[in-house]
């Protein structure tokens, strides 16, 4: 699986902030050497930022992209996983309305209830 996020420069930092500070393996692994190159660029995170929480969906692939490049054929963390598992519902519900198969109220009913289980589990 990858995933197609759009080149935002500080969204690439700041995504790659936040993995390094989650998914570093110690000071010598490859994923902490992140941490020196956006230190050279000066790259400071927003003063809510660093974490996955944090993130927007731009952000957010670029993390998943981060992942499975630097830990391949492991599972993505708890979160990125239900993250995705949720936009592809969504995508999904989308898909089927632009299909015909889902009328509005239908698809606002799904979509609400998909929203109103991402609210349920904050």
């Amino acid at each position: 699986m990858r995933f197609n996020p759009f080149f935002d420069r500080f969204d690439i930092c700041n995504a790659y902030y936040a993995f390094t500070a989650e998914c570093h393996g110690g000071q010598w692994s490859d994923v902490y050497a992140i941490w020196g190159r956006l230190y050279v660029m000066r790259f400071k995170p927003a003063t809510s930022g660093g974490s996955w929480d944090t993130l927007d969906d731009n952000e957010r692939e670029i993390y998943c992209n981060a992942w499975l490049h630097y830990y391949p054929g492991q599972p993505l963390p708890d979160d990125c996983q239900e993250w995705v598992r949720d936009l592809y519902v969504l995508e999904f519900i989308d898909k089927l309305t632009a299909e015909g198969a889902l009328n509005e109220t239908t698809r606002d009913g799904a979509y609400g209830e998909a929203m109103s289980n991402e609210k349920d589990k904050t």
